[in-house]
């Protein structure tokens, strides 16, 4: 994979990736919201994606908020957050139009009774010369909703046995995540809890192969 650069909009940040060497570009501050409706969400599940189905509901529900096709939509990342009493975030951050290189994200934002939808700052893909990367630059860390279906299906048992590992009475999830490893291309999902200490999160990944089999 060519040397590229992902830049935040709004010139918040610019980092220098390679195939060995890939960082979380960080967004833009300003969102704009999509409308807010009622969340119609039990908190007391956690985190979106604790269940079966749950993340499969809200994900479909932001493609038609923001009108997107999931058959023209390339992934980089899904995620879900969540954050006691009543906060959660659903993520997909994604590529739609492969001309533009532009990866955006796109939330389903919960907060007690209220559930926006949202679109945060684009992540421009460049070359190291610094034009506009090719998608075939980089297109092998991207991915369909289709391949990743599988990984998120495991979701809720590995919430589950890391919440039971861990076996404290205030554990919960704070976050999880999927997107591919740019040197193995390997998927990982990565799980962050917060127990006792609310200070202390504690995180954990895990390693797939294309077709969701566990790589040790």
């Amino acid at each position: 994979m060519k040397k590229v650069t992902i830049l935040a909009a709004m010139a918040i940040a610019a980092i220098s990736l390679t195939s060995c060497d890939w960082q979380s570009a960080v967004h833009s501050i300003a969102d704009s919201a999509m409308g807010k409706e009622k969340p119609n969400y039990d908190y007391n599940k956690g985190v979106v994606g604790s269940e079966a189905g749950d993340y499969d509901a809200v994900y479909q529900k932001i493609l038609e908020k923001h009108n997107i096709s999931n058959d023209t939509l390339d992934l980089y990342k899904v995620k879900s957050e969540f954050s006691k009493p009543a906060y959660c975030t659903v993520i997909a951050e994604g590529l739609t139009d492969k001309s533009k290189n532009l990866i955006t994200g796109y939330n389903a934002s919960y907060s007690k009774d209220n559930l926006h939808y949202l679109s945060s700052g684009q992540m421009i893909i460049k070359t190291s010369e610094g034009k506009r990367a090719k998608y075939d630059d980089y297109k092998e860390i991207l991915f369909s909703y289709a391949d990743v279906k599988p990984l998120i299906d495991k979701v809720p048992d590995l919430i589950k046995g890391v919440k039971e590992k861990e076996n404290g009475a205030e554990t919960y999830v704070r976050s999880w995540e999927i997107q591919k490893n740019p040197k193995t291309l390997a998927f990982e999902i990565k799980i962050n809890t917060i127990g006792n200490d609310p200070t202390k999160v504690i995180g954990k990944t895990y390693h797939f192969d294309a077709q969701g089999n566990p790589i040790k």
